[in-house]
């Protein structure tokens, strides 16, 4: 029986970055390869430190492929809410926000994790393997694939759904003790390597407030663009019974939602109290 091939499946993101890096240094297994699925709609921020990261595997004997499944940012600004539009693009893959008729709100399912990253990476991973389309890999495992979770996200381990793949998770259970996201900042940090950004596509609709304020100007005009566009994505109904789409949770326009932290919207916080003993 072969030695199954090590994959990563890089995010570019804080954990995956240093999963990356302490495989380079040694404090785990070595890495086979590593595949980073690129949706085309990332911050500048990433792709720099995508060319580090690549840079340092690829000197140290390491692959580092980047594939794609499209243009991401395309795709939303085309998309209907139901079926297809005029020029054959099908449903929203981001899980963006809808407001009813009535006022209500709700999130749509997200489908971009698994269509432009999961499944180009799988794609490659078979490609890597010499696996034609259509053809059966059997049962024995070929590939440990390497998933960024960390300990405080332990719940979203999952068993691969291809036998001949085996999900490894050595932020968990290759560490010790295993490490949480903080833990990689501080490796990171302690062996002198630089903060990565978050990574996270310029119009996801799960940033926060903090993370929407993080994008440069041209970023967030960018986001603000997709926003109006896909305000009217529900062509399938009636004017009076269509929901309106956006990417932010506050059911407002990008444009328009108050990004402000609540102490700068004038709320109060630990330091406002007059001796910080109240104890609530």
């Amino acid at each position: 029986m072969a030695k199954p091939l090590e994959i990563l499946s890089l995010g570019a993101g804080v954990q995956s970055s240093a999963v990356l890096l302490m495989s380079i240094r040694g404090d785990l297994p070595k890495l086979d390869h590593v595949i980073f699925s690129d949706t085309q709609w990332e911050p500048a921020g990433v792709y720099r430190h995508l060319d580090y990261l690549r840079g340092i595997a690829e000197e140290n004997g390491i692959p580092l492929h980047i594939v794609t499944a499209g243009d991401l940012r395309d795709h939303t600004m085309r998309g209907r809410l139901r079926g297809r539009s005029e020029d054959g693009h099908t449903n929203m893959e981001i899980p963006i926000y809808l407001r009813t008729p009535s006022g209500g709100g709700r999130l749509m399912k997200r489908q971009c994790t698994n269509n432009y990253k999961i499944k180009p990476i799988r794609k490659k991973i078979r490609e890597i393997l010499g696996l034609r389309k259509g053809q059966r890999s059997g049962s024995e495992v070929l590939v440990r694939q390497w998933l960024g979770i960390s300990a405080e996200e332990s719940r979203r381990c999952r068993l691969s759904k291809d036998r001949w793949v085996e999900n490894r998770y050595p932020l968990i259970f290759d560490a010790s003790p295993p490490m949480r996201r903080a833990h990689c900042f501080r490796w990171l940090a302690d062996n002198g390597y630089p903060r990565p950004p978050r990574s996270a596509c310029i119009g996801c609709p799960f940033r926060s407030n903090e993370e929407w304020r993080a994008l440069t100007p041209a970023e967030l005009a960018d986001a603000i663009e997709v926003d109006e566009k896909i305000r009217h994505c529900d062509q399938n109904k009636d004017e009076g019974r269509r929901e309106l789409a956006f990417l932010h949770t506050s059911l407002l326009p990008l444009r328009e939602a108050d990004l402000r932290t609540p102490e700068e919207r004038g709320q109060l916080n630990w330091l406002d109290e007059c001796e910080g003993q109240c104890g609530v």
